[in-house]
């Protein structure tokens, strides 16, 4: 009767040495997807990946993050996206229109697109602030150029939700200060600096 019991043994070992082996075994990320779900890059063990034209984590809170050209930034109630920045403007304002009068310094002229996602309706020159910070210091607004652009923001549309619009601001900066100077956008009526997000100039 040794016999026998001897193969009981082994059988249950052999039932134990599974059991281990199932329980050590890591569990396949994908097949753990919920039956009939597909597999997404979450149930897969990975991060979801960056939106392209989303801006890194905390680009634009400050001058030495800035939102680079072409990407957009929530400002306000607008997702702004700074498509250029002139820094020697003088012959596009000379050219704009001829009543417009030379510029103290030089004129830096930035190029934008504005889109409205707030829930009313809204107007991105009435709504919001352009300035550029020289060298030296000094702030240079939007608002202190007089100056006609050849399409100037004073002339961008009434927007509803959703709505965008393409258009030129200008500042007067001293030449001896633009060369390492900062953009910045920020709703017209700011609560705060903190409010305020920095573009790349080049």
């Amino acid at each position: 009767m040794v016999v026998p019991v001897l193969g009981v043994v082994a059988a249950l070992a052999a039932v134990v040495a599974s059991v281990v082996v199932l329980v050590q075994s890591p569990p396949d990320p994908v097949a753990a997807a919920p039956t009939g779900a597909p597999a997404t890059e979450q149930s897969a063990g990975r991060l979801p990946s960056p939106s392209p034209t989303a801006p890194a984590p905390g680009a634009g809170s400050a001058p030495s993050t800035p939102v680079p050209l072409g990407t957009p930034a929530r400002v306000g109630d607008y997702e702004v996206a700074v498509t250029a920045v002139i820094l020697d403007g003088d012959a596009i304002v000379a050219g704009a229109n001829e009543f417009n009068e030379p510029p103290t310094g030089r004129y830096v002229v930035v190029e934008a697109t504005a889109r409205y996602v707030g829930t009313d309706e809204g107007n991105p020159f009435w709504d919001l602030s352009y300035v550029f910070t020289g060298t030296d210091a000094r702030q240079y607004s939007d608002s202190d150029c007089s100056a006609l652009l050849p399409d100037d923001a004073v002339d961008a549309p009434t927007l509803d939700p959703g709505g965008s619009a393409s258009f030129q601001v200008c500042m007067d900066v001293p030449p001896t200060a633009i060369d390492g100077g900062q953009l910045f956008i920020e709703p017209l009526v700011a609560g705060n600096p903190d409010e305020r997000v920095f573009f790349s100039t080049r």
